[in-house]
């Protein structure tokens, strides 16, 4: 695990914390999408040029756009938490994910974001990411969990819900 990867999984770990002690009473499994990303998200950080352009800010949709339009099985969707050497603090973020980890990301494209890039995510299914954007009309899924009145943070993620390939049962 690189240092960028150590202290982005560090800091989650203690925003999670933080925020448990505000909402010790929720009455659900993660009481903030921090604490489900650290218990239950992988790292990566082998980030690689993408032919994918997104349009800035908008890394769900990007994300999601990549992943309907190009149905390539390799190619697995991605929410958590990102971050690069040159950055000031962690963003929640969606990406895209190879079979080989590797992270391709439509949305961050400056130089500088190839510089450790450190990404801890959730790496979901094709179907359940699909089935949700219909549900909701709304891209992204943790973030978004409000909508759907808080579903995966009251009751957390099925097993079918993630990429068997990077999250097995």
């Amino acid at each position: 695990m690189t240092s960028e990867l150590e202290r982005l999984r560090s800091n989650l770990q203690e925003y999670a914390a933080a925020m448990e002690r505000i909402y010790a009473n929720f009455p659900g499994k993660y009481s903030s999408t921090q604490k489900l990303i650290a218990e239950l998200g992988i790292g990566f950080d082998r980030k690689i040029e993408s032919s994918f352009i997104g349009e800035p800010r908008e890394c769900h949709k990007n994300a999601f756009d990549v992943l309907m339009e190009y149905p390539k099985p390799e190619l697995y969707y991605c929410e958590g938490f990102a971050t690069y050497a040159e950055a000031t603090m962690p963003v929640y973020h969606a990406w895209l994910v190879s079979e080989q980890g590797t992270i391709i990301d439509p949305t961050w494209r400056k130089p500088a974001s190839f510089i450790e890039p450190a990404y801890i995510g959730v790496v979901f299914d094709r179907e359940f990411v699909r089935t949700v954007a219909v549900e909701t009309g709304i891209y992204g899924l943790l973030e978004n969990d409000r909508f759907r009145d808080f579903q995966i943070k009251r009751l957390g993620l099925a097993p079918e819900d993630l990429c068997p390939h990077f999250h097995p049962s």
